[in-house]
Parts: C-alpha cells; structure tokens; sequence
C-alpha cells in the first residue's frame, strides 16, 4: 500500500517530460505559526459518589500550539512545478490539580487497572504530527494579476497522541498511566492555490487542501505503580484497527515581493484552519497481564464507559503564521 501510494505520487510529478527541457528555477520558503485547538477531548477521571453513581470529570481539550513548515520546490519554464514539503504540529494540555479522598466521594483513576480512589491527580497530554508531502502541480495566469494553481501528489501522514494520567494513592503509592495512539502511513494530498498580485510588490495568497490516508493504527495503554507494578508487567494494547485519516486546510495571507542579496524574496503573513483526524478518544476496557485479564473502572463501575469519546475524533488547529520565502 504505501510503496504503491508513493509509486503514484512520484508519477504525477513526472506527468510532462517536456518541463524538464529547461533548466529548473529553485525555490524554498520556510514557515513558523502558532495555534489555538478545539477538539480531541477525553475523559481521564470519574467521580465516585456511591458504588452506582461515577460521573465524569469535564473531558480534557488541548490548549494552544505550535506549528512549522519547510517547502522546496523547482520551477520549469512551462508552468509545471514540482513541490516537497515537511509540516510539524505540537499540541498540548495540562490540566488543574484534582484534589481527591481515600474514599468516596473521591475520584476514581479511568484507565487504572482497578476501581481505586485517587489522592491527588496530575494530567497531561501531548500531540504531535509531522507530514510530508510530494506533489506536482501547474501555475495558470487568469489574468495579468491573477493565477490558479491545482495540485496532486503523495502525502506521509504520521501522528502521536499521548494522555499522561498521574495519581497518588495510598501512602506510599503512585500510579501512572500512558495511553498512546499511534498513525504512520501515505495516502495522497490535493490542492489548489489562488494569488492575486496588486500594488506591483503586493499579493493575496488562499489555499485549500485535503489529505488522506487509510491504514492501521496503534493503541496501547502503560500501567505502572512503582515499588508495586512494574510497567513491563501490566499493559493493555487495543487490536490494531484501519482507520481512513483524513486532514483539511484552508488559509489566506497577505504578502509582499522584495529582494534579498539579489535573489526575489518574499514574506507574508496568513491565518489557516488546519483539521486533523484519526484520533481515538475512547478507553480501552481491558488491562492484559500475561494470559490473564482484569477488569478495569470502566468494566465493572462505570455505564457505557467504552463507548465515551470518538473512535476517529478530529483536531483542529487555527492560528496566524509568518512565511518567508526565496525565489518565489
């Protein structure tokens, strides 16, 4: 699949021999933004009132994050282009202190290997994608002022998305459970670009996109009580499922042409609605040691505690962003 995927993407670029008669015109630009996220909440702690009561905590969102691009491409006399770029998102969250019992009402550890009480609560959690992306396209002139630009390739898309859960327990206990989710795989990437140049050195840039990728996804839950349960001991791991990832962008910007040690530059400065999938929000009911199989909160206390949050749940990152650009 993905050799095949990749096999395709390379092909598009080579879609018109003759652009390769002449001599290609170089180009780079290179990206920083940050971002604001919504999306991809989960569920880490229960609140245990009586043996058949245990709401749940508000859902843990991201906060604001960072983001970062660098594209190098070739231009050829016709209006043919061929275009490689590598994108990288971080998104995290830490959420307040939850102060609990010994015992109920207290909190009550979600993902823990049994209905335990929890002292004191830290949570966090971390995202992280990185793309890359192979693509060709072709530049045409509306007009003096104006060009389209579609394009087609190859897009690696590639995630992480980590939830740390941190509880004291009983003196002198601590458990820790990480509970990861994993993508790795190339699927392909569409686009088109609209720039419309006034002022002689000033220019609108907007650009849609939408990327997708089909393929298994790891999740595996690690249990640790240190000085009583080694990590290595207790994990549970969800069967690997395949899953369709699909990521859309949409942005504008504002830019400026200029000349940097005699080279054509640019820089302009954008927002952009980037939207990521494949993210799983639920919980894993099981924890596995060895050939044997325990229960956890969810399975023996908590109603539909499995089918809480989104088997492909989607995260979304808007922001500003600075690009710099030469030969462009």
């Amino acid at each position: 699949m993905k050799l095949s995927t990749l096999a395709t993407g390379l092909g598009l670029c080579l879609l018109a021999p003759a652009a390769f008669a002449a001599s290609p015109t170089f180009y780079t630009n290179i990206e920083f933004g940050t971002a604001q996220a919504s999306g991809g909440a989960y569920t880490y702690e229960f609140q245990a009132i009586s043996p058949s009561n245990f709401p749940a905590y508000p859902a843990a969102e991201f906060d604001s994050g960072r983001n970062r691009a660098l594209h190098i491409g070739a231009h050829f006399s016709n209006p043919f282009f061929i275009e490689l770029g590598v994108t990288h998102a971080e998104l995290e969250t830490t959420q307040p202190t939850i102060l609990g019992a010994a015992s109920a009402p207290c909190p009550v550890i979600g993902d823990g290997l049994a209905p335990v009480c929890s002292l004191r609560n830290e949570y966090s959690s971390k995202y992280h994608t990185s793309n890359v992306d192979l693509v060709g396209g072709w530049d045409f002139k509306l007009g003096t002022s104006s060009t389209l630009t579609p394009y087609l390739g190859a897009r690696r898309i590639k995630f992480s998305d980590a939830r740390v859960s941190q509880d004291a327990l009983s003196a002198p206990f601590t458990e820790y459970v990480a509970n990861v989710t994993r993508f790795d795989h190339i699927g392909w990437v569409a686009g088109v670009r609209y720039q419309f140049e006034f002022a002689q050195s000033w220019y609108v840039n907007a650009e849609a996109q939408q990327a997708h990728a089909s393929g298994d996804r790891s999740r595996k839950i690690d249990y640790e009580v240190p000085g009583g349960i080694p990590v290595s001991q207790y994990h549970g791991i969800r069967p690997d499922d395949s899953v369709g990832v699909t990521d859309r962008m949409f942005r504008v910007s504002l830019g400026k042409r200029f000349i940097l040690g005699g080279k054509k530059a640019t820089v302009s400065l954008g927002y952009q609605d980037v939207r990521q999938g494949g993210l799983d929000t639920t919980h894993i009911t099981q924890i596995t040691t060895g050939t044997s199989v325990g229960p956890t909160v969810g399975a023996v206390y908590v109603p539909n505690y499995a089918a809480l949050g989104d088997r492909n749940a989607n995260v979304s990152m808007r922001g500003f962003f600075l690009n710099l650009g030469i030969n462009q």
